[in-house]
């Protein structure tokens, strides 16, 4: 059962990603937080980190271009339990706000919150 549930919900991902509309209403589905009139530029070319949807807040009117990554977590945590034997939190929200210009080859990292009217 959990194949099939894998697969349904890579078909649907992969799917999903065929345009702007498309790929928006998927990512709202799963719980991402968008705005109104954003554009993902080739989301086939876009990586979000969908494992923890809810983190994830895209203010409207934000341009989103080919290979941007969005991480809403790191390895951090497997490193610091082999080193140390510890556990850390490795998750944390991606906040971009309105009216936000995202160049291609961007990697925001989780806990960054980018603010209104930026390029980056």
């Amino acid at each position: 059962m959990n194949r099939l549930k894998n697969f349904v919900n890579k078909f649907e991902r992969h799917f999903a990603k065929r345009n702007n509309h498309s790929y928006i209403k998927y990512l709202r589905k799963i719980g991402v937080e968008i705005g109104e009139n954003v554009t993902f530029l080739n989301p086939k070319e876009i990586y979000l980190d969908t494992t923890r949807p809810s983190l994830i807040s895209i203010g409207a009117d934000t341009r989103i271009n080919p290979y941007v990554t969005i991480l809403t977590h790191d390895a951090v945590a497997k490193t610091f339990r082999k080193i140390y034997n510890d556990w850390l939190p490795s998750s944390g929200m991606v906040k971009i706000g309105e009216n936000v210009y995202i160049a291609q080859h961007c990697t925001i990292m989780k806990g960054v919150t980018i603010g209104n009217n930026c390029i980056i």
